[in-house]
């Protein structure tokens, strides 16, 4: 058995669509080509306030050979018929009413990113140019509570981690544009950090603050990265004692995980065996997302 790891994302849809009636009305059973993959939705089914599926990648180019460990001549190709290429599956589990989407990690597979993409490009092609959807990460709810907890905010500082392809899309709409060109002068494709102050008379608005959380993009399965991280700091109490909290995007965002039977070669997406795992972890969460989300 292997252990599959889960995370949660919070779905806010643009005002006129029913996303609900999205993934059940099969206008999503569409393949979008993205980042050498082809992905697509598939195995649909509902169970209560669930909407579960699967997101399948294919990968059909620049796939590794077969080999021989020892045998520095035994490499061949992985014998495939036209069309077909190698499958990386994601589990999903939607909540109806929370709103929210639990889904597998697969490194091979889609990430926030992508899943945003995919809907976002297949609609746009269907003819509804105007739909948009955001995945934003959520974490446990101490994450929240220390933050909370403070009583007033005087500084935020943003730590995102590989920059590059962030500060590239945030540049398109100009909030970030000095700031994109500057890294990229610099080459800073390592690490940037941004500070917010609040000045002498004022403090940075707390619920600006939680609502961020979920703004910075996570890639979190590049080992030996510096992790995405916001901190914050600011007052516990009126005496005058500054504290300083942390919201690591790595530490703090809620997840769980699932046994998995572990197959040599698999000859299926162990569709099930993945259905009943990401429905357990929904259980495991559920008194965290309710103390989160009611």
């Amino acid at each position: 058995m292997k252990n599959k790891k889960v995370l949660c994302s919070l779905v806010d849809v643009s005002e006129d669509y029913d996303f609900d009636k999205l993934l059940l009305d099969g206008i999503f059973k569409t393949t979008i080509y993205y980042k050498n993959r082809d992905i697509e939705m598939s195995h649909i089914t509902t169970k209560g306030d669930f909407i579960m599926g699967m997101f399948v990648s294919t990968q059909k180019k620049d796939l590794a050979p077969i080999h021989t460990p020892g045998d520095e001549d035994d490499y061949s190709a992985v014998p495939l018929k036209k069309g077909q290429g190698l499958a990386y599956p994601n589990v999903f589990l939607y909540d109806k009413k929370k709103k929210i989407l639990l889904w597998e990690v697969n490194r091979l597979g889609v990430l926030e990113s992508s899943m945003q993409y995919f809907f976002e490009e297949v609609m746009h092609q269907k003819g509804y140019p105007d739909f948009f959807i955001s995945l934003n990460p959520l974490m446990f709810p101490n994450a929240y509570k220390r933050i909370k907890n403070l009583v007033q905010i005087q500084e935020i500082e943003f730590q995102i981690a590989s920059p590059t392809a962030f500060l590239r899309k945030e540049s398109k709409n100009g909030t970030l544009s000095n700031i994109a060109k500057v890294a990229n002068d610099f080459s800073a494709s390592k690490a940037i950090s941004i500070t917010v102050k609040a000045n002498e008379l004022q403090t940075v608005n707390k619920r600006s603050v939680l609502s961020i959380l979920g703004f910075i993009d996570e890639a979190p399965l590049q080992p030996g990265r510096i992790k995405n991280r916001v901190i914050v700091k600011g007052l516990k109490d009126e005496g005058g004692t500054l504290f300083e909290e942390t919201i690591n995007y790595i530490v703090d965002r809620m997840s769980e995980y699932f046994p998995l039977t572990e197959l040599t070669v698999a000859s299926n997406l162990q569709i099930k065996e993945r259905k009943d795992g990401i429905e357990n972890v929904y259980k495991k969460l559920s008194n965290d997302l309710d103390v989160l989300l009611g």
